[in-house]
């Protein structure tokens, strides 16, 4: 007996012995993975305008050359005066200024990015992190945190577990608190989400769907894989042709692909009906092929999502929607996406959308279809309504053929308001029309002028000096106000050309105004 007890130790310490180089070249791995997913987090120093101090997390996602991009949550640089950024490597260096882009200051669970120069990123050894392409995970999944508590007094890593998904949101069973908002939260060494509130012992998570999407939305490029890690990467599908429709799941718009291509901005000094925000004219190359929905979103597509979603709208929290009450554009509270003043079917463009509304739905629609959906840029939106025409409607020069190609102000809406300024022709429509009642223009798109104006990405500048020439949306000038192309089925010859332009506030809800969802490849 006793032998046999002393033969089964040898062999469990043979084991272990044998056991012993293996884990300690694991533990070395992780070590390594630990310090290279550190380098990417960053500690946020903020001091707001009314000079009381705060601090949270944040990690890189994008390195070029001229700016390292940082993103964290919108609480935690909100109303900043000064912001500065410690890299893990440097945490005893000052901090190093940067600036605040994208502020999602309507949602406190909203996200923010903080650039730095490049060189303070690369002087640190700091890389971006990876952000995941897989599913959300599932509940009792085991995830990571990386952050910056405040009682910890230094970088912490943390284990946590899924708790319960909510819509766009996981909540995580973990010993976050104050300071931890804006770091990543990780599965397998990439990021599947970042923490946007802590809870007592529950950080409220915010999915890498919509980071991707928020990114996207502000053209930035976030890393997938690591070229010198990758093996075999996977098969990316196919990107249709030019013109080619296409659809990324059953609940998916209609998509149209967009080819690359050049064209000149605005408005020329003679157009009729020129707005002076229509210029300078300029050029804009859009370099890589995009998609955008071939139809405006329907009131039964976003239906769909309100219902998987349980998601109220602004105008549905008591906020309301503005109506044409025969003289004028007035809120009522009791208008909404559900019923605008006037008779809708789901085949309908949907109204009383804010900004707001439309980014929520294009989140959702990117977690129902594994691909970044988002708003056009502005130059996108235009150079897709024209699709290579130069006069004024992608039609022709002039107003009056409007009534093949959009719903707009005509003769049937003015035997209900009199004294509306028209086109000279019969839409048969006083209100929305239903999608795709009228003809495409060249790249297959519908409605692209009147039905409903369309949300765009863009802040508002009231001209065109210092746009981007590169098709991407425009991040800076007034981003409390978004830009708004395309009239709608009131409005008058001047309003229903390709350049017209307005601008309404991101929580802006009226029944002439909805979006059409656009998809990078």
């Amino acid at each position: 007996m006793l032998a046999t007890i002393r033969n089964s130790l040898v062999r469990r310490l043979a084991a272990a012995l044998v056991l012993l180089p293996l884990l300690g070249a694991v533990r070395a791995a992780e070590a390594a993975e630990t310090q290279d997913l550190d380098n990417g987090v960053v500690k946020l120093v903020v001091t707001t305008r009314s000079g009381i101090g705060r601090v949270g997390s944040g990690f890189l996602v994008r390195l070029d050359a001229d700016h390292a991009y940082i993103l964290t949550a919108a609480h935690v640089v909100e109303g900043a005066q000064e912001t500065g950024v410690v890299f893990n490597t440097r945490r005893l260096d000052p901090p190093v200024a940067a600036s605040v882009l994208g502020l999602e200051y309507w949602d406190r669970r909203g996200l923010a990015l903080a650039i730095v120069p490049a060189s303070a990123a690369r002087a640190a050894g700091a890389r971006p992190l990876l952000l995941s392409t897989e599913p959300p995970p599932p509940k009792e999944t085991e995830l990571r945190f990386i952050g910056h508590p405040r009682t910890t007094g230094d970088w912490s890593s943390l284990i946590g577990w899924v708790a319960a998904r909510e819509g766009e949101m996981l909540k995580v069973q973990a010993a976050v608190n104050e300071g931890s908002s804006g770091g990543p939260v990780l599965q397998g060494g990439q990021v599947v989400g970042i923490v946007v509130e802590e809870l007592a012992g529950i950080a409220v998570v915010k999915l890498v769907a919509n980071i991707r999407t928020y990114l996207e939305g502000h053209g930035v490029v976030a890393e997938f894989v690591r070229p010198e890690t990758a093996t075999t990467p996977p098969a990316e599908p196919a990107v249709p042709k030019a013109g080619e429709p296409f659809r990324d799941c059953p609940a998916c718009p209609e998509m149209v692909v967009i080819p690359a291509g050049t064209f000149r901005m605005g408005s020329p000094d003679d157009e009729k009906g020129r707005d002076r925000d229509e210029g300078p004219v300029h050029l804009v190359r859009i370099a890589e092929p995009f998609a955008l929905a071939a139809r405006e979103v329907t009131v039964g597509e976003f239906r769909a999502f309100v219902e998987a979603m349980g998601y109220r709208t602004e105008a549905e929290k008591g906020q309301g929607c503005a109506s044409w009450d025969g003289a004028k554009w007035a809120y009522d509270a009791k208008r909404s996406w559900r019923a605008p003043s006037f008779a809708q079917g789901e085949d309908h463009p949907v109204v009383c959308v804010s900004w707001n509304d439309a980014r929520a739905y294009l989140q959702w629609l990117s977690q129902e279809a594994k691909r970044t959906y988002r708003l056009p840029s502005e130059a996108e939106w235009e150079y897709a309504a024209r699709a290579g025409s130069t006069t004024a409607r992608y039609w022709g020069e002039g107003p009056d053929g409007a009534c093949d190609f959009a719903n707009v102000a005509d003769e049937t809406a003015k035997r209900q308001f009199p004294n509306w300024t028209i086109h000279d022709c019969d839409d048969k429509f006083v209100y929305t029309a239903p999608v795709g009642s009228f003809k495409a223009n060249a790249f297959g798109l519908e409605d692209m002028l009147g039905n409903v104006w369309e949300w765009t990405q863009d802040c508002w500048n009231d001209a065109y000096r210092g746009a981007p020439s590169d098709g991407s949306a425009w991040t800076g000038g007034d981003c409390g106000r978004r830009v708004l192309r395309g009239g709608s089925w009131g409005d008058d010859p001047d309003g229903v050309r390709s350049a017209y332009r307005s601008g309404s506030g991101s929580g802006g809800r009226s029944g002439n105004s909805g979006f059409r969802p656009a998809r990078t490849f």
